[in-house]
């Protein structure tokens, strides 16, 4: 339904422009009608793609803060996608899951290879990764930012920032219907659960 309503609107506003077109004599009033007919649904789509481009350049990617050592056991403060059998296999003996009561879930690997749960108050890992959602920046860009921090401290160690641009004002206004326009450095957070159990020197 929103679909069809979106193409009766662009139906609507290329008629006018095109009847407005026809009826104008003058070549260079109808290269104006061109202009501000292309202009009032794209103008900021080049400030939009130049911002998100100095964001990713600048700023996007893993960045390191300090030094980490290798850990073994790893905990997921905000919702996450990986399981503890992927991360096993990766390197790690442990993982911890915050639940929505604050208590957390621990998994791990016993010394005969099988795989058990318990429920703790707190962690115990001395790394937690951290995930901040969908932070709204300028020109219709979004920032998520994913931190590797010492657990007792709060002080970060490593980051990594992805970007996704909406694009124009009528994607931002059409969303979700329309794909954002851009990503960059979508996937960091494996890179940084990599960092974390292989650690690494700044």
């Amino acid at each position: 339904m929103i679909g069809l309503i979106a193409l009766a609107v662009v139906a609507v506003y290329i008629g006018f422009w095109w009847f407005v077109f026809k009826n104008v004599k003058n070549r260079w009033a109808k290269g104006t009608i061109i202009a501000i007919a292309l202009a009032i649904p794209f103008w900021d789509l080049p400030i939009g793609y130049l911002n998100f481009q100095r964001y990713c350049l600048d700023d996007g990617g893993i960045r390191q803060l300090e030094d980490i050592s290798p850990q073994k056991s790893l905990y997921f403060v905000s919702g996450t996608g990986y399981r503890p059998e992927y991360l096993f296999k990766s390197g790690l003996d442990a993982a911890e899951y915050r639940k929505r009561d604050g208590t957390v879930t621990r998994v791990f690997k016993t010394s005969g290879g099988t795989i058990q749960t318990v429920e703790n108050a707190t962690a115990t890992s001395s790394v937690r990764l951290r995930t901040v959602f969908n932070e709204q920046l300028t020109w219709n860009l979004y920032r998520q930012e994913e931190l590797l921090e010492d657990n007792a401290t709060g002080r970060p160690l490593a980051r990594a920032r992805s970007y996704t641009w909406l694009g124009g004002w009528i994607q931002r206004q059409t969303a979700p219907m329309l794909t954002p326009a851009a990503m960059c450095y979508a996937s960091s957070s494996s890179g940084l659960i990599e960092i974390a159990i292989n650690g690494v020197k700044k």
